[in-house]
């Protein structure tokens, strides 16, 4: 008889977390029926906005302090590993003058995307403070996929300004993947129509955040 009680209060024990599995796939469900079409474009455009206002905020605090002769010493830790596991670095320190380069104290930094940006085209820009800020506002106003494909992993950007001068003094490039409402890869219909939408899965490939840049700034007469 204890035998039976104790079976049928397993039973029910069982049904109860089929049902709150059921729950919680018809909540999933209907969180995702929610999400208007074009959804993730709409947040994408959003994110992309705020980086602007952030970055418009910082540049004008940098005007104002007309600053046209300075020191900048830029440390790049980039997203290749040594055989210790440890980010390769580089460093460059250069006098600018008006935004110029007007000598290079140091620099031994190759001119490679895991260096500077993953979504770096070309050659890198002069190590000035106006450069940085048109590195931030290219690799923020658009999204850079990772080679498994669009749809998949992406690059965020985070980036603190000084609150005094306004110039970028940290940028770090992170891996991310969507908000699982999205989907992995990212449900096509949350794209706009007739552009770019994922094809293919995610997965396979090893993706190492980075670069981290370090900027400090000393101001010369």
């Amino acid at each position: 008889m204890e035998q039976q009680s104790t079976l049928r209060l397993m039973a029910v024990a069982g049904i109860g977390l089929i049902v709150v599995a059921i729950i919680a796939v018809i909540r999933l469900f209907e969180f995702n029926a929610a999400l208007p079409p074009e959804a993730w474009q709409i947040a994408s455009e959003k994110q992309a906005a705020e980086y602007a206002a952030a970055l418009k905020t910082a540049r004008d605090r940098w005007d104002l302090q007309g600053i046209a002769h300075y020191e900048l010493i830029i440390e790049r830790h980039s997203s290749v590993l040594d055989a210790n596991a440890e980010p390769i670095a580089c460093a460059q320190d250069v006098e600018v003058r008006d935004e110029k380069v007007a000598a290079v104290i140091a620099d031994d930094c190759p001119a490679q995307p895991a260096f500077y940006s993953p979504a770096l085209e070309g050659q890198p820009t002069q190590p000035t403070i106006s450069a940085l800020f048109g590195q931030i506002a290219h690799d923020t106003r658009r999204i850079t996929w990772s080679a498994e494909g669009i749809g998949c992993s992406f690059v965020a950007v985070n980036v603190a300004y000084d609150q005094d001068w306004g110039y970028p003094h940290r940028i770090e490039y992170l891996w991310q993947q969507p908000p699982p409402e999205f989907g992995y890869p990212i449900d096509a219909r949350y794209f706009l129509p007739g552009t770019p939408a994922p094809t293919g899965k995610c997965g396979g490939a090893i993706l190492v955040d980075g670069p981290q840049i370090v900027i400090t700034l000393n101001v010369l007469p």
